[in-house]
């Protein structure tokens, strides 16, 4: 996982857990794949266009990444 300081909130043990779980490639953010795993393990088997369509509303910095400040709001 990088480096990278996490703004300072108050991240659940679970959501920061399950984000390590989902960031396959330890890259600290959630790509496309990864975040339809994420999905799909959380019951939501949605099809393609309607996951990357809430992956762009999850993305708020729109980089193209979920990150685990990004991944916490959604979950919350």
């Amino acid at each position: 996982m990088s480096d990278k300081k996490v703004p300072k909130l108050k991240i659940g043990q679970k959501a920061r857990n399950a984000f390590m779980v989902f960031d396959k490639d330890d890259s600290g953010s959630l790509n496309i794949s990864e975040f339809k795993e994420a999905l799909h393990a959380m019951g939501m088997d949605l099809d393609s266009k309607d996951a990357k369509k809430l992956f762009k509303q999850v993305d708020k910095n729109g980089n193209g990444q979920i990150d685990l400040e990004e991944f916490v709001m959604f979950l919350d």
